[in-house]
Order: C-alpha cells, then sequence, then structure tokens
C-alpha cells in the first residue's frame, strides 16, 4: 500500500496520496494508543516504535516523490540518498513489526507494506 502504483517515470495519484496519508496516520495513532496503554515499558517502546517508524517510511516515500517531481531533476547522489533512506526506513519499520509480532503472533507471514 505505502510503495505506490504509479509506473515508473509516473506521477502518483494525488487521491491515492492523500488516502494512503490518512490511514498511515490513522494506523500510527492507533498504535500511539496501544503504547499509551501498554502492560510494561517491552511493551509500550514496541508499539511507540512501530508508530514512529511507520512515520518515518511514508516521510521517506514523500521525501523521495518529491525529489523526483521536482522541477529541477535531481542528481544522481539526491537519487541515491533518498534511495538508502527509504530502504533504511524500510528496515526499520520491518523490525519494529517483527517486534510487535511477538505478542500477537504472526499472521500469515505477510509483509504488510
Amino acid at each position: 500500500m505505502l510503495e505506490g502504483e504509479a509506473r515508473p517515470g509516473e506521477r502518483e495519484d494525488p487521491a491515492r496520496r492523500n488516502t494512503v496519508r490518512d490511514n498511515v496516520e490513522r494506523v500510527a495513532a492507533h498504535f500511539d494508543q496501544l503504547a499509551a496503554d501498554a502492560p510494561d515499558d517491552n511493551t509500550r517502546r514496541n508499539a511507540a516504535s512501530v508508530a514512529e517508524s511507520l512515520r518515518g517510511y511514508f516521510f521517506a516515500l514523500e521525501a523521495e516523490n518529491l525529489l523526483r517531481d521536482a522541477p529541477i531533476p535531481p542528481t544522481a547522489d539526491q537519487l541515491a540518498t533518498a534511495d538508502a533512506t527509504r530502504r533504511q526506513r524500510a528496515g526499520d519499520l520491518d523490525s519494529a513489526l517483527g517486534a510487535i509480532r511477538s505478542y500477537v503472533g504472526d499472521a500469515g507471514g505477510e509483509n504488510p507494506r
């Protein structure tokens, strides 16, 4: 859902992007609430980490899209940095989700991104 549906070189549909942004914030807010109501510090940290990393991953995707859509074409270094940042944020999200899965079990092993 987060990685988009546009073909390479095409712009992402703004309505879809807004829907995804709203969904990311809704889900992250739920994890914030789970963190606030967590029974212990470890669970609290794990839930907060999911909320933070989900927002961070979406922010990295948005930054990369803005860079690609800028009126001045990005340099190869800028694109490489954006790609590395997006990959790091994806890894952070995967790690946070992995930690929280220990509380709920793996629901079929699907990657939620």
